[in-house]
C-alpha cells in the first residue's frame, strides 16, 4: 500500500475548501459547507500527519537473521529446481509438493 505524503492532503484540502467556499459565495447556498469543513479537515490532517519513521537497527538485525537462516537451510524443488524456504511444503513456481 502506497503512503500518501503530507503535502497531498494539504493541497487537496486547499482545493476542496477553496472551491466549496467559491460555490457557496456564488450560489448563496449552504450546501457546500460540508465540503468546506472536509477540506479544512484534510488541511489539518495534512499538518498533523506523522511521517513514517525510518526502520530501526533492531528490525534490520532480525531481517538479517532471517536471511542467514534461509541460506543455511536452502531447499530446491525436485521438479523445476527453484530455491525454496526451509519451511515450504509446495513449490511457489510449479506447485509441486515437496518431500
Amino acid at each position: 500500500m502506497a503512503k500518501i505524503p503530507k503535502i497531498a492532503f494539504i493541497v487537496i484540502g486547499i482545493i476542496i475548501a477553496a472551491a466549496s467556499a467559491f460555490f457557496n459565495f456564488v450560489l448563496q447556498e449552504r450546501a457546500f459547507v460540508f465540503f468546506m469543513v472536509a477540506g479544512v479537515g484534510l488541511i489539518i490532517y495534512g499538518f498533523i500527519k506523522r511521517t513514517p519513521s525510518k526502520p530501526k537497527a533492531a528490525k534490520k538485525h532480525l531481517h538479517h537473521e532471517k536471511k542467514s537462516y534461509f541460506h543455511q537451510g536452502m531447499k530446491y524443488c525436485s521438479q523445476c529446481g527453484s530455491a525454496l524456504h526451509p519451511y515450504d511444503r509446495f513449490c511457489k513456481h510449479c506447485g509441486a509438493r515437496l518431500k
